[in-house]
């Protein structure tokens, strides 16, 4: 993979110039007042950057996209799999100078094992600055080129299973890659996976084509979009894909362009009986992807709701038209959510308003009241975040009645606008 180097005191220990600038950018914002994540092993590993930050000051501001992509992958995919797996391999291909074995504190539960994989200088420069430190989990650093097939057997050579759940993180990998190269990468953990995940980031065409400062002057190929599923399907991965300004955290990640791809292993489907029995382990799987998903829908909806409640304030009209865009969304996902719980009574012992139509029609409501109308709206989007809450924590119906969020809910239960409040700030608060 071409790259730019920075030297790390001689040519022999020259290192990819980007891994020092993103760990620069997660130094930077471990120093900001309210960071996203702290990472203070960043600032061990980039040595002196003095004279290129003086001389470069766009491309040392221009840390939103790397800062919103490690803050997703850590919060969005990393802790739900470090909590719902008991024992799991994550393996970082082109693993830089990341700190997550030693910063990441989700790994501190359960068993995990971290295999990063980067070019030997990279590897040897990390091990040697790091040598002091000790991480939250087993780690194993493997010096080898993932261009050539040998990495494989390396792998496998220093403890990797087939039979264990493995997470693969290409973070700012593939775009650097030739495509052809990429789907054979891609092709191979595929193989090499068993109840699986990967996380990858890629480009749109125009953005590859960019050809400009340290990042994108290297990128080899871009992909649209809506081509991304049937790409990664090809390759083995059933996945899902966002803009990354869709979790940008009020980041400026850069042009709209940038794409997350969260991706589980496609397994092939056989007409036999046997084959069409999932097993627990499979049933395990679906419940924690679904999970996954809605954990990032609890990080995400408060800050919409509030959105729609600040238009509604402003204009009815306006607010009851955010209503039905933020509904329409978010329903898609709840319908999935549903089939986690045992019956419709379990549903309905969180809130029975998720079993009923949230949506309003204007001969509906031309002769409802303002409190009527409120009673509706405000009604609905507590049940969602209700409803979200239990199905990212993995609570049924009666457990539920004994947590902490059913017990601030009834306490407000005259003033369901109080109520829909406390439980924002009650789940923004859970959240941190």
């Amino acid at each position: 993979m071409d790259d730019e180097v920075l030297d790390a005191g001689s040519q022999k220990d020259a290192i990819p110039f980007t891994a020092k600038l993103t760990a620069f950018h997660r130094m930077a914002e471990t120093e900001r007042k309210n960071p996203l994540f702290k990472d203070h092993y960043a600032k061990m590993l980039i040595g002196d950057m003095t004279k290129y930050s003086e001389e470069h000051r766009y491309s040392i501001s221009r840390d939103g996209y790397t800062i919103a992509r490690t803050y997703y992958i850590d919060e969005y995919l990393l802790k739900p799999w470090a909590k719902f797996h008991d024992e799991s391999q994550i393996v970082l291909l082109g693993a830089g100078l990341d700190a997550r074995a030693y910063r990441f504190r989700p790994l501190e539960q359960n068993s995990h094992i971290i295999f990063e994989l980067d070019f030997p200088v990279t590897i040897q420069y990390k091990t040697k600055i790091l040598k002091d430190e000790i991480p939250l989990c087993n780690l194993v650093r493997i010096p080898t080129d993932i261009s050539k097939h040998q990495w494989v057997s390396q792998l496998f050579n220093n403890g990797f299973s087939k039979d264990i759940p493995s997470f693969w993180i290409m973070e700012g990998l593939l775009y650097y890659v030739p495509q052809d190269a990429s789907i054979f990468l891609l092709k191979t953990i595929s193989d090499l996976s068993t109840h699986s995940e990967l996380f990858a980031d890629v480009c749109v065409p125009p953005i590859a084509g960019l050809k400009f400062g340290p990042f994108t002057r290297h990128f080899k190929w871009g992909i649209e979009k809506e081509d991304i599923h049937g790409f990664f399907q090809h390759a083995g991965w059933n996945v899902t894909c966002a803009y990354a300004e869709e979790f940008d955290q009020g980041r400026d990640v850069g042009q709209k362009g940038m794409i997350f791809v969260h991706g589980h292993k496609s397994e092939q489907n056989n007409t036999s009986v046997s084959d069409l029995v999932r097993s627990d382990r499979e049933y395990d799987l679906s419940r924690q992807q679904l999970q996954a998903r809605a954990i990032i829908l609890l990080k995400k909806s408060p800050k919409e709701i509030e959105y729609v409640l600040s238009q509604y304030r402003k204009n009815p009209e306006d607010g009851i038209e955010e209503y039905h865009c933020f509904i329409k969304e978010i329903y898609r996902n709840i319908k999935q959510f549903t089939t986690l719980f045992r019956d419709i009574s379990d549903i309905a012992r969180i809130s029975p308003r998720i079993l009923a139509d949230p949506f309003l029609k204007r001969e509906q409501i031309s002769n409802w009241t303002k409190e009527e109308l409120d009673s509706h709206i405000y009604g609905f989007l507590i049940a969602i975040l209700q409803f979200l809450y239990c199905t990212a924590n993995n609570l049924d119906g009666s457990e539920y009645a004994n947590s902490s969020l059913h017990d601030l809910s009834t306490r407000n239960e005259s003033d369901k606008l109080t109520m829909l409040s406390s439980i924002i700030s009650f789940i923004n608060s859970e959240l941190k």
